[in-house]
């Protein structure tokens, strides 16, 4: 089977050195991919969020699969393009991906559904947004309503720091045309999860469970960023809050999408914060694909053959299909440049990476080591440089969460470059709350 995935990131690069664990297949295409992706695919330069380019990509080279990474292609049509010329595809349709594309479409639908999630205003104008901070208790929640690349969303304990980004988003355009509408809920005290689902559009399967960390420095301090690391634990959360979550969030969500006859097919991500005094749960966001980094922990922790499960989400087949997951932990720890996220490159670095297996490694394998690249690029001599942003993911499994972790942070010591920046403490705190 011939596999076509569009991306050039880190959670691209897992997707990709997934299926090349699979029997299934015989040849992986990636556009426009990046160094590490470019050890196991052909990998093209083409612009992803132009449907017309895509298009005629995919019928140059006629993929029995074409998966779609990140989210500019979603919001952009692309799947949708490629569907109306029958290609199979794993990513959900534009209407579907509002769940992530706007903020104020995806609040409007847990509202509409019954899905759990904060108290919100939904605010078009400057002087609703004030109104709103009056309707509400402190701290504020302030989200951009679209795309920001994982800069659009604001904690404001103050009145005086609320208005400031109120006045940045509608009145300066500091996120440009993502946040000329806005978000403002009520802040919500516990701890986050990140849940994933697959779905075929009629049928859907819960995937795994785990934990990001989207802040720049320890102790969840510094900018908000696209992540920094993020863990996988078999036991994340107690069965009956796994339960509690696919019956309050995902059956609603695909229940309702169903309904509105924009049918999910793809990957979903729910960003969820459960608060440990009663195990409620609402949910802070969606995602209409893997989260990065978590899919870097997710996938080598999969057991199931992972092409399988994407053609069975694009053939409408996903019924037939059995997840498993592993029983090993799985940490995953982001290198980045030290400017990030609010600064240019400080200048490229030469890498030097572990070796890695000439073959891709089960992902059963006790301490395996996976080095995923999200921001590099290869000399004329081969030399492998930082691109900047978040360069790395260094991921590594054991059979306990310590284990996993110390064998991550190893790898991590051997890897970095001068003037790199990564957390010290990810999967630190061990298993959640329970």
């Amino acid at each position: 089977m011939k596999i076509a995935i569009l991306g050039q990131g880190g959670r691209e690069h897992a997707i990709v050195a997934s299926l090349a664990r699979s029997p299934l297949v015989s040849n992986l295409l990636c556009a426009p991919g990046n160094a590490g992706i470019a050890d196991h695919a052909t990998c093209d330069s083409l612009d992803i969020t132009d449907c017309s380019v895509v298009c005629a990509w995919a019928t140059q080279h006629a993929p029995d699969l074409i998966i779609i990474g990140p989210e500019a292609p979603l919001a952009a049509g692309v799947a949708d393009a490629l569907r109306q010329q029958n290609h199979l595809v794993f990513g959900p349709s534009k209407q579907a991906a509002q769940l992530e594309t706007s903020k104020t479409w995806m609040k409007q639908f847990c509202f509409d559904h019954a899905i759990p999630t904060a108290q919100a205003r939904l605010c078009r104008t400057h002087s609703q947004a004030l109104l709103a901070l009056d309707s509400l208790p402190s701290p504020w929640v302030i989200k951009a309503d679209g795309l920001a690349q994982g800069k659009g969303v604001f904690i404001c304990p103050s009145r005086a720091e609320a208005i400031n980004v109120i006045d940045a988003l509608i009145k300066s355009k500091s996120l440009g045309a993502a946040g000329t509408q806005l978000v403002i809920e009520q802040f919500l005290p516990g701890y986050e999860v990140s849940a994933f689902a697959l779905s075929d559009g009629t049928e859907w399967r819960p995937l795994a469970l785990c934990c990001d960390y989207k802040r720049r420095d320890n102790n969840d301090k510094g900018p908000q960023t696209g992540g920094m690391g993020a863990f996988y634990h078999p036991e994340i959360v107690p069965h009956h809050l796994s339960e509690r979550i696919a019956q309050r969030v995902f059956s609603p969500v695909f229940e309702g999408l169903r309904a509105r006859a924009t049918p999910y097919q793809g990957v979903l991500y729910a960003g969820l914060i459960i608060n440990p005094q009663d195990d409620s749960l609402s949910v802070l966001e969606f995602n209409a694909r893997f989260g990065d980094p978590e899919c870097q922990v997710i996938l080598p922790s999969l057991e199931s053959d992972f092409a399988t499960l994407a053609l069975a989400c694009a053939q409408g087949t996903l019924k037939e299909q059995t997840i498993t997951m592993s029983g090993q932990a799985c940490v995953t720890v982001v290198l980045c440049d030290k400017n990030y996220p609010e600064g240019t490159l400080a200048r490229p670095y030469p890498l030097s990476l572990p070796p890695q297996p000439s073959q891709p490694s089960s992902p059963s394998s006790p301490h395996s080591v996976q080095t995923f690249h999200a921001s590099t690029y290869a000399s004329d001599d081969n030399t492998l440089y930082t691109r900047g942003g978040r360069v790395l993911a260094v991921t590594a499994q054991g059979a306990t969460l310590a284990q996993a972790r110390k064998a991550t942070y190893a790898a991590v010591e051997r890897t970095a470059w001068q003037d790199a920046h990564y957390r010290t403490d990810i999967a630190a705190q061990g298993r959640l709350p329970s």
